[in-house]
């Protein structure tokens, strides 16, 4: 929610393309934040949909630590970004 519809869908593709088994499952995505044809059939495709919930958490903390790592006025706002995950 607090990061946009584009990054939570690059997230999603790029827990996709990391659980698609070389691309064995599906083919890689473009992450490109653009939910169409291809990223719907890899969802539909995905065998361990637990996994790309677990990716998509890390990529979340991810950025949010690069964010607090080069602005320091932003740590203001860790606790509750840590609550999110």
């Amino acid at each position: 929610v607090n990061m946009g519809n584009g990054r939570a869908i690059r997230n999603l593709q790029r827990a996709l393309n990391i659980l698609n088994h070389g691309g064995n499952d599906y083919p890689d995505l473009i992450e490109d934040g653009r939910f169409g044809p291809n990223t719907l059939n890899a969802v539909m495709k995905n065998k361990n949909p637990d996994g790309v919930v677990k990716y998509m958490n890390a990529f979340q903390g991810e950025f949010y630590a690069t964010l607090a790592e080069k602005k320091h006025s932003q740590e203001a706002f860790t606790n509750g970004w840590a609550e999110r995950l």
